[in-house]
């Protein structure tokens, strides 16, 4: 059985996957040192191990319009370099971390607290710099926080959703159509 790969830009997202996504057999998450490496490694697996790749993406922005040219660069960079891999890309708006404040209760147990509403909506547009302003600790220190329940909640989004049909559903054997 071939491979599923992700591919993720830092280690905090590699480490926060390997949390969330259990069950899934022949699961490789690879590493990349940022944006530009994370897209390297993406299209070096297609081009030389033609394996299904996930690409997950920091948009590192709020402006629906860089979102969109963020997310279509990429996709026409690995349709063009890669004709006829199988891979999908999800950009986090603005970051992954912005997951932690989509459910009260994952926040309220990371955070130690409830968030007023305003704090929620600067958090939800700074999440790192929210985590980091709020102590909560970065990368091992903020995954090791989270606790069975808030795994559970986490699988629930619909980006986690989003991420396991596309696992459950990449080819097994042969690639033959752009997913994006």
């Amino acid at each position: 059985m071939m491979p599923k790969i992700i591919v993720t830009e830092g280690k905090t997202d590699s480490l926060l996957l390997e949390r969330v996504l259990t069950g899934f057999d022949n699961l490789k998450i690879k590493t990349g040192s940022g944006y530009s490496s994370a897209l390297s490694l993406a299209s070096s697996i297609l081009i030389y191990h033609k394996q299904p790749v996930l690409l997950l993406l920091d948009a590192d922005s709020n402006e629906p319009t860089e979102v969109a040219d963020r997310y279509e660069f990429v996709r026409t960079y690995l349709k063009r370099a890669i004709p006829g891999a199988v891979f999908k890309v999800i950009l986090f708006e603005p970051e992954l971390e912005k997951i932690f404040f989509e459910d009260a209760t994952v926040t309220e147990h990371l955070i130690g607290r409830p968030l007023a509403a305003t704090e929620l909506q600067s958090a939800q547009l700074h999440p790192k710099r929210f985590l980091q302003e709020a102590k909560v600790g970065n990368g091992p220190e903020l995954i090791a926080k989270l606790q069975s329940d808030d795994i559970e909640r986490l699988n629930q989004l619909g980006v986690f959703k989003e991420i396991k049909s596309f696992l459950q559903s990449a080819p097994k054997e042969v690639l033959v159509s752009a997913v994006g």
